[in-house]
């Protein structure tokens, strides 16, 4: 049913529009039914149906042709809405829904690309760690290779020394 009328449809009424929807499935749209009998199936009161046929027959849905004969129901002739016409809106709510699920889409990426970019920097910051981490143990390792050498200088002459800033100093050897 359209969504327009749908939203201006009480309960009872979407109830009774659903009732002679479901009625006239086999392409029949004449429906002859004495209204108690549908209030009784419906479980509503014959005003209410009444009412009710009356705002469907205001928004165009169904018509009513009255009997010639008092004691013979009136006929409705259900209208409804044309099959393709429900299709479009479904195919407009789709489009909808998928609009909706596409912008959703795009700020879990815009979110993914943040994250990406974070851990890009992270990533830097963790190469540069490791580098200095290698610079250290390269030096380290000189140092360590240049101790032997020092076991050498154990008997050289010191013929120079100079003190540098933080406690520093610096000594020149002659090898004997």
């Amino acid at each position: 049913m359209s969504n327009i009328i749908l939203n201006k449809l009480s309960r009872n009424e979407t109830r009774l529009y659903n009732y002679l929807k479901d009625e006239s499935k086999d392409g029949n749209r004449s429906i002859i039914e004495p209204l108690s009998s549908i209030a009784e199936k419906l479980d509503l009161s014959v005003a209410t149906i009444h009412r009710s046929l009356n705002k469907l027959k205001q928004e165009n849905i169904l018509n009513i042709i009255t009997s010639e004969d008092r004691s013979s129901p009136n006929e409705i002739i259900f209208y409804s809405f044309s099959d393709q016409e429900e299709k479009v809106e479904d195919i407009i709510e789709l489009v909808s829904n998928l609009n909706h699920n596409v912008k959703r889409f795009y700020s879990i990426l815009k979110q993914k690309d943040t994250t990406i970019n974070k851990l890009k920097l992270n990533l830097k910051e963790a190469e540069k760690i490791i580098d200095n981490y290698k610079a250290k143990e390269e030096a380290f390792k000189n140092i360590t290779d240049n101790s032997i050498n020092f076991n050498a200088l154990k008997n050289a002459e010191i013929i120079g020394h100079i003190e540098l800033d933080d406690d520093l100093e610096a000594f020149v050897y002659k090898k004997k």
